[in-house]
């Protein structure tokens, strides 16, 4: 839940001192500032979970093939020092990309939460970190999310490069109990609980939402 996430969980820097919540600016990948509330930015929310040369391969794609502005929150587990030293390099190359240090893993929904409470985009982004996008992957969501008011999620279109088919698109639904109904993959049927492994969701339904 979002409205308690402060005293649930720390966020804090590299140096074990506590982010800034109460930013009000952020800054995108061409160094312009954007107001909280009034702006097109794209907050991407991914947890970092070692692999960090996946990660890196992630957040170097979406700088390639993203021309709408955008920041990238990197919600870390308590990774070893390699993953650490790869992300904190990337935190340091990109003005835009900001990383929270978990001692320890919060959970997948801990993560993305702390992900999405520092974010400061109109839009938002949750992604896994073996994620690889495309040109025009952003343009593609936000059209679609901005169709109509009533649609507040979008779920990415996934490949991959070993399969013929599309590997997901859609958004599995989500359960706190295991056997949960699910579609998007392929086939519609009953199974265990999956998370998302990419898609959007509007400010205006993530102010409504309690969480992810």
């Amino acid at each position: 839940m979002l409205f308690d996430i402060t005293k649930r969980y720390s966020f804090l820097d590299r140096s074990g001192n506590s982010l800034n919540l109460d930013r009000s600016t952020a800054l995108d990948q061409y160094g312009k500032k954007h107001q909280l509330g009034t702006n097109d930015l794209t907050s991407v929310v991914i947890i970092s979970a070692e692999r960090g040369n996946g990660t890196k391969r992630c957040v170097e794609s979406i700088f390639q093939n993203t021309t709408e502005p955008f920041e990238i929150i990197l919600s870390d587990v308590g990774s070893g020092r390699e993953t650490l030293e790869i992300i904190m390099a990337l935190e340091d190359l990109h003005q835009n990309v900001h990383v929270i240090y978990n001692k320890q893993s919060t959970g997948t929904t801990g993560q993305r939460n702390q992900g999405i409470y520092f974010s400061r985009g109109e839009y938002l982004v949750v992604m896994d970190n073996d994620v690889i996008v495309l040109p025009g992957w952003l343009e593609g969501l936000k059209e679609t999310a901005a169709k109509e008011e009533a649609i507040g999620m979008v779920g990415a279109k996934l490949l991959r490069a070993e399969i013929d088919n599309v590997y997901y698109c859609g958004c599995h639904t989500v359960a706190l109990e295991k056997g949960a109904w699910y579609t998007g993959s392929g086939s519609q049927s009953r199974g265990s609980w999956q998370t998302s492994r990419g898609m959007i969701l509007s400010l205006r339904e993530g102010e409504r939402c309690p969480g992810i």
